[in-house]
């Protein structure tokens, strides 16, 4: 079974109205536009829903999923779990599952071909069919997912860890920081806070990745 976790900003419908569906969290852009590309990941458009997410490169390296070689250019039969960071009631956040596609077509590079009920050309990397797609509503998403980038070994413990061992100078700024983890929690993007400390490697049980 194929699963792909991807990362995405947080709305209640994703069927575009971001005047009433105001995007939260996510990079730079989002932030200052108010607006995302992700806002449509569940429009039904002619029986389809064509999904977005930001990712770091040209490609998505679908190759990391079982059954896809190098030279694929798409990957069939994906189970694709959207994660968003929720608000919470105390001002902090917490990532959650937002909803999933089953029987996805996942692309290696983006795809334009679609254009919104608006007009807009958009970008996408999935695919899959309206009826194959779910999304939960706001009192169900319940299910938190940790992300390395911001919870580390835990609530952000490695940064701390990292943070203290630079003011002890038992390390320095240009020590190349390297974790390991499964390779079903690799992700193309992950959004990122001031305290986050940057990796220069990832060492999985298939293969070392050079950040």
């Amino acid at each position: 079974m194929k699963i792909l976790f991807c990362n995405i900003t947080y709305m209640n419908h994703y069927v575009g109205n971001i005047e009433e569906d105001i995007p939260h969290g996510g990079g730079a852009w989002i932030k200052k536009h108010k607006d995302a590309h992700e806002k449509w990941n569940f429009l039904n458009v002619n029986g389809n829903c064509y999904g977005f997410v930001m990712n770091k490169g040209d490609q998505f390296h679908i190759e990391r999923m079982e059954g896809v070689s190098r030279q694929e250019a798409q990957a069939e039969d994906v189970t694709v779990v959207w994660c968003a960071l929720k608000p919470t009631e105390d001002g902090t956040q917490e990532t959650v599952i937002v909803g999933w596609y089953e029987h996805a077509l996942v692309h290696r590079y983006y795809q334009n071909s679609f254009r919104s009920p608006f007009g807009l050309d958009r970008d996408f990397f999935v695919t899959a069919k309206a009826e194959d797609c779910y999304l939960l509503p706001e009192n169900k998403r319940t299910y938190t997912i940790g992300r390395a980038a911001v919870d580390g070994k835990g609530k952000g413990y490695g940064d701390r860890e990292i943070a203290d061992l630079l003011q002890r100078k038992l390390i320095k700024t240009t020590t190349p920081l390297a974790t390991t983890i499964h390779p079903l929690q690799l992700v193309d993007f992950v959004p990122t806070e001031g305290h986050d400390q940057k990796l220069n490697m990832i060492v999985t049980t298939e293969e070392i990745i050079r950040i």
